[in-house]
């Protein structure tokens, strides 16, 4: 691989992350001109076009200021094209589709002919459609894709690392994938892990295993029979193969790539004396294996800054690692609002509040709604959901914009700059005071 063009890679991912942390302060915008009949690229504070003007049907988000285009045109068979975040046109109109940008990665995933192929951010072809599966792993710089029913991996320049030889074989995390090679009938797995190049890492000398993850914070889950037990348990391995957590969890969840911030969640059963049925639990262990919280919430997710939301008895509320009480266990609902100032949106008697970890009220919502959360911290937009509807309002909760629900044809997304109503296979954009983007 050429080493200039293995800079410019470098340097795209350089530029994505920058413009990351301002989600693309966005300079164009697809506006529809009522003279013209069509949509062009035009600046997002003078709406004037960008030039050259190109004119096309419709457009799609693709995320970090990016765009796939559709002329609309029958002689093109409605082919896309890649424009940027300045309007400017990085392809020709030859793809089926571009799937939307995933996080921090510098390269995005085309369809051509039902194959599929990988573009960089300046436009420039990767290696042509030829994988029937692509799956874009940034963190990780190396990519699974499958060709003849077989996987292997490419890395961010789009040269294959590791041959298509795998019928089943996990996506990397922490450096490592999981290649499992159990055969059809067999009672339990036969599996492996292997590095970047290809080569096995390692091979767990666990026998019995039932069920293992892939590894995260340099700890995999593993369901096995482990010296007395008579029934399988979860436990975890370290990547030179060490139990280093006893099994002794019923289950852990997510069982793939398990910890994240040091604590994962795993799971118990609790005799409920009135169903007189055993029930699932949950709680929260560090990476020592010691229980942070005991197992006896039907639901529990931690938010960051020492916060879990946890559900107990059809009751939301936020609890601390050391058991403290942030938010009373007796709403409805409870989201997140302010991540640094403990503050969150309750739902409690069809009202809606913002409260602080105190429990003083900071705002009451004058309005009743199914559900209200926020779109973004320290943005005055909230998302509402009000019977079939959906909605976004501000701050003197005035609608901005509305649409009828539905999970697979319309959506609204908030970006900093701009607002998209999906509609079918239709986008329109909106500026954050609900005016649509026309001329």
């Amino acid at each position: 691989m050429n080493e200039n063009y293995m800079k410019k890679i470098v340097a795209s991912l350089l530029v994505l992350l920058t413009l990351q942390s301002s989600i693309y302060s966005q300079n164009a915008i697809p506006i529809y001109f009522s003279k013209l009949g069509a949509y062009v690229f035009a600046d997002i504070v003078t709406k004037q076009p960008i030039q050259p003007v190109i004119q096309f049907d419709k457009a799609v988000y693709l995320g970090f200021g990016f765009w796939a285009v559709d002329t609309g045109s029958s002689t093109l068979d409605n082919r896309q094209a890649f424009f940027n975040y300045k309007g400017k046109q990085l392809t020709d109109f030859k793809y089926s589709s571009i799937y939307s940008m995933y996080e921090k990665s510098p390269i995005l995933k085309f369809e051509e002919d039902k194959k599929f192929g990988l573009i960089d951010s300046f436009g420039k072809e990767l290696f042509a459609a030829k994988y029937q599966f692509i799956d874009i792993n940034p963190k990780e710089g190396i990519h699974k894709v499958k060709m003849n029913n077989n996987d292997c991996f490419v890395n961010n320049a789009g040269k294959e690392i590791i041959n298509c030889k795998y019928i089943k074989v996990t996506d990397f995390s922490d450096g490592l994938a999981l290649v499992d090679e159990t055969k059809e009938g067999e009672e339990f797995k036969s599996v492996y892990f292997i590095d970047k190049t290809g080569k096995i890492a390692l091979k767990p000398s666990i026998n019995n295993i039932e069920n293992i993850g892939n590894f995260s914070e340099g700890l995999a889950a593993i369901d096995c029979y482990w010296k007395t037990n008579n029934y399988g348990l979860y436990g975890f391995i370290d990547k030179k193969g060490n139990m280093v957590i006893e099994p002794r969890f019923t289950s852990i969840f997510p069982t793939e790539n398990a910890f994240k911030n040091g604590y994962t969640q795993y799971g118990s059963y609790d005799y409920d004396k009135v169903s007189q049925k055993h029930k699932s639990v949950n709680g929260i262990i560090n990476k020592k294996g010691e229980i942070v919280i005991e197992a006896k919430y039907s639901y529990i997710n931690f938010i960051g800054n020492d916060m879990f939301r946890v559900k107990k008895d059809s009751l939301y509320g936020v609890i601390s690692s050391s058991g403290k009480i942030i938010v009373p266990l007796k709403y409805k609902e409870v989201w997140l609002y302010s991540y640094d100032k403990k503050q969150f949106i309750v739902h409690d008697n069809n009202q809606h509040f913002i409260v602080d970890s105190l429990n003083n009220t900071i705002k009451t919502f004058k309005k009743q709604y199914d559900r209200l959360t926020r779109v973004a911290e320290g943005v005055g937009i909230y998302r509402v959901k009000q019977g079939k509807n959906e909605m976004f309002i501000n701050e003197q909760e005035e609608v901005i914009v509305e649409i009828e629900s539905h999970p697979f044809r319309n959506e609204i997304t908030f970006n900093t700059d701009f607002i998209i109503v999906r509609q079918g296979s239709r986008e329109r954009y909106y500026d954050l005071t609900g005016k649509e983007f026309r001329e």
